[in-house]
């Protein structure tokens, strides 16, 4: 034996097992599947895989739902009869419950009728403190407002007399500076006055 028929079986033990006869149906594989809930179409995608055709796989689909027997027949149950009533008869002690509801019920009626009437009272009052309110706010807020205005006044007041204070003692510092010279030419001049007059006064003599 050569070392090519020793490779030619290697090759022939690596083929494939061939694919099943067509007289083989996949009726286990079926079974099996819808067993386990598979449905039909995921069933034959699968079976197509392992080699088999479309024909059998739906000969043996519609065999085992053939051998698969019919769900029993389960009759509905009767319907029972409605229980029957029978009306009880008013005793004296219902009639004395039903008055004391009817009190219970005009007595809560008045009451809440006067709740009514303090609660609208209520609401009343509180408006008007609401606005009392509002009001005295609003005279606070103007007297507030004339009495920023006052004291703007007062405070230009007092920045104009300052004003004049510094404009009088700016004055005054002039007037120190000027009257010493002014009361010298004042004095000369007199002095020169006399001067001139005293010669006439002779003459007249």
């Amino acid at each position: 034996m050569g070392f090519t028929d020793l490779f030619k079986k290697k090759e022939e033990k690596k083929k494939a097992p061939p694919p099943p006869s067509s007289k083989a149906l996949p009726i286990e594989q079926v079974s099996n599947l819808m067993s386990q809930g598979y449905p039909q179409d995921q069933i034959i995608d699968y079976l197509k895989t392992q080699g088999f055709s479309a024909a059998q796989i739906y000969d043996a689909i519609k065999q085992v739902e053939a051998r698969t027997p019919a769900e029993p027949y389960v009759p509905p149950e009767p319907k029972k009869p409605a229980p029957s009533f029978t009306p009880r008869t008013p005793t004296p002690q219902d009639n004395t419950e039903e008055m004391v509801e009817a009190i219970v019920d005009e007595k809560w009626r008045s009451i809440s009728k006067e709740l009514t009437k303090f609660k609208d009272w209520q609401d009343a009052t509180d408006s008007r403190l609401d606005k009392m309110e509002q009001g005295m706010k609003d005279i606070r807020a103007d007297v507030d407002s004339l009495h920023k205005a006052i004291i703007s006044k007062i405070s230009e007041y007092d920045k104009s007399l300052i004003d004049v204070g510094t404009e009088i003692k700016a004055m005054e510092k002039v007037f120190s500076k000027v009257l010493p010279d002014l009361t010298e030419s004042v004095s000369k001049l007199s002095n020169i006055t006399k001067k001139e007059s005293s010669p006439k006064k002779k003459s007249k003599k």
